[in-house]
């Protein structure tokens, strides 16, 4: 009889060899097929040749080994894995729908021809970062306080709510206001806000009804398409309120009629924004990762408010705009879209949109301490733009140009924009002696003008003539001086309150209006803007292929301003306007280059400083 598998291990096959002869028998066998003798299980020791066992004759080398114990910890471990990937999956979706977390349901409720919209609706990544608005605080504090737009204030009445105990128990994280056409003559200011328990938003929406009606003001409601409706009847028309709840959405209006705008979207009644095609147009252009986005309708905005100055400004050009809002890990970027019209825009901001992107070697140029620049290429096309946009293009049959060049008797496209074919800079440099013509002003900061030229003897033929002009015009010569081991050409007033003065390092035609900005630019070459850190670091955030920079230092501006002031001046600024400006580090945007025929991208980005209490 075989022994028991607890004492003896068998093969792989379950079977056995003769301990006499070594012939192969299956384990049901009790003697051996080949030599009659009774058979044995094989003992572990046996299976083991390399220990020096012992091999039965006609045995193979190497035994089979016997099956292998399993692991049932492994078992635990990955349904524990199983059951925290469902908790997370069904805890986001659970989000979405509580707190409406990234749905961007709101905009349901707005109609189809929405002038402009602002939407919160932030996905899970951008909620993680809203501890870093919380440096933004004093400065969000001190425009609601200069406005008067407190969140609790509505009309003329201030209402005793606090935000924890009658907001949050209710509120959810998607939001949506915006300016919506009611057909009856004047728009009407629209709010949606999530509500995430009805119960408790209808007691905060009880609250602000008694309380305002504790200062005299007169409410009633109706059932409109079944859902309640509370309005304001008394007041003007320009203090009017209506409120009503609807798909989990606490809904506002400043008039009846925008408030059932808003449930005819939201019930199919009337056809809600996402069908309109500009806007899905312009959702597929903005970035999906955001914690919200801003929508504007450029032809409904003209129909409703047209004026000479809109017109002027775009025209029929412009088609819709938008912007998403992203928070970073130090400050906010917003990502704007500008849908055009091809076939409407003009020459000048045709060729801008097509041109290749700008090599940036300006800022190699520019000083470190820039406080203000504006950067570009090819001035004749900045030129025709502002002409454009301020309606001096063609005045009298005359375009500007020729009116500059009758009055200066200079050719403006042979002497100057004929060479001024590459990249230029405005900027605003930090000088504390102010011996320019902003030091009149009191201002601890000077202009400069950097322009581009491939032919330095052209450039500087073209400067000859235009300062001839100055001088024929002022009666005051130009004089040359080093600056900075540089030649530049001067004029400085008899007070020595004002110099203005040109001239021409590594293929820039510099122009400034004191003698430090000079020096500064002559010597600017390791200590330039593009080495500065906090520059490189605050580009980096903007498109790589852009037409320019739009850039503000806001540290070094504040600085530079509170060092000239007295020190009475200093005390009431630390008190009264620094608290709302430490927060923030620098400012600015870059359209991205080449634009495409239809739509123009780009951003802005808000570098906020780190550790800084709100």
């Amino acid at each position: 009889m075989p022994i028991k598998k607890s004492v003896y291990l068998f093969t792989e096959e379950e079977s056995m060899y003769c301990m006499n002869c070594g012939t192969h028998n299956a384990d049901t066998n009790r003697f051996c097929l080949q030599c009659g003798k009774p058979l044995m299980a094989t003992p572990v020791s046996l299976q083991e040749p390399s220990r020096g066992g012992w091999i039965p004759p006609g045995a193979p080398a190497t035994m089979p080994r016997s099956p292998q114990r399993r692991f049932p910890w492994l078992w635990f471990i990955s349904g524990g894995l199983i059951v925290v990937a469902l908790l997370c999956v069904g805890g986001y979706l659970l989000a979405r729908q509580w707190l409406r977390l990234g749905t961007n349901e709101a905009v349901k409720l707005m109609p189809a021809d929405t002038m402009m919209m602002m939407s919160l609706s932030p996905g899970p990544l951008q909620v993680s970062r809203l501890q870093n608005l919380a440096p933004l605080s004093g400065v969000l504090g001190a425009v609601m306080g200069e406005t008067g737009a407190a969140p609790m204030d509505l009309g003329a009445q201030s209402l005793d709510i606090d935000f924890a105990r009658d907001i949050q128990p209710w509120i959810g994280l998607e939001a949506v206001a915006g300016i919506v056409d009611t057909g009856a003559g004047e728009p009407a200011l629209v709010a949606a806000v999530a509500s995430r328990s009805s119960r408790e938003s209808a007691a905060f929406l009880k609250k602000v009804r008694t309380q305002m009606e504790g200062s005299g003001a007169v409410f009633e409601e109706e059932r409109y398409s079944g859902i309640l409706v509370v309005y304001k009847t008394s007041g003007d028309s320009s203090d009017q309120l209506a409120y009503a709840e609807v798909n989990r959405f606490v809904i506002a209006a400043t008039s009846l009629d925008g408030l059932h705008a808003l449930i005819d979207a939201a019930q199919g009644k009337q056809t809600a924004l996402p069908k309109n095609s500009t806007y899905q147009r312009m959702m597929k252009e903005l970035s999906g990762n955001r914690f919200g986005y801003l929508y504007a309708d450029w032809a409904t905005i003209r129909k409703m408010g047209g004026s000479e100055e809109l017109d002027r400004l775009a025209g029929d050009m412009l088609q819709a705009v938008g912007a998403a809002l992203v928070l970073e890990n130090d400050g906010l970027r917003l990502d704007y879209v500008m849908l055009v019209n091809p076939d409407s825009i003009p020459d000048a901001w045709r060729v801008a949109m097509e041109m290749a992107a700008n090599p940036n070697k300006v800022t190699a140029a520019l000083p470190e301490d820039t406080l203000v620049m504006y950067s570009g290429q090819k001035l004749r096309l900045l030129f025709d733009q502002i002409a454009d946009v301020a309606g001096l293009a063609d005045v009298g049959g005359e375009s500007l140009m020729t009116q500059i060049e009758r009055s200066l008797g200079i050719n403006l496209e042979q002497d100057l924009f004929g060479w001024a074919d590459g990249e230029y800079a405005l900027a605003l440099i930090s000088d504390p002696d102010s011996e320019g013509p902003l030091g009149i002003l009191q201002m601890p900061a000077n202009l400069l003008l950097l322009i581009e030229t491939k032919d330095d003897r052209v450039a500087e033929r073209g400067m000859q003539n235009i300062a001839d002009a100055l001088t024929r015009e002022g009666g005051s010569q130009f004089n040359e001086e080093k600056i900075g081991g540089v030649t530049f050409h001067t004029i400085t007033d008899p007070y020595q309150a004002t110099t203005i003065g040109y001239g021409l390092v590594n293929h820039f035609v510099v122009i400034g209006t004191s003698h430090q900005v000079l020096r500064e630019v002559a010597t600017a070459a390791d200590q330039s803007l593009a080495r500065d850190d906090a520059f490189r670091n605050f580009i980096s955030r903007l498109p790589a292929r852009n037409s320019g920079y739009v850039y503000m230092n806001v540290e070094l501006l504040v600085d530079t301003v509170y060092e000239q002031m007295p020190e009475y001046a200093q005390k009431d600024f630390d008190a009264s306007t620094r608290p709302y400006l430490k927060s923030v580090r620098a400012i600015g945007l870059a359209n991205q280059q080449p634009g495409g025929k239809d739509v123009q991208r780009g951003s802005m980005f808000l570098l906020l400083a780190r550790n800084v209490d709100p």
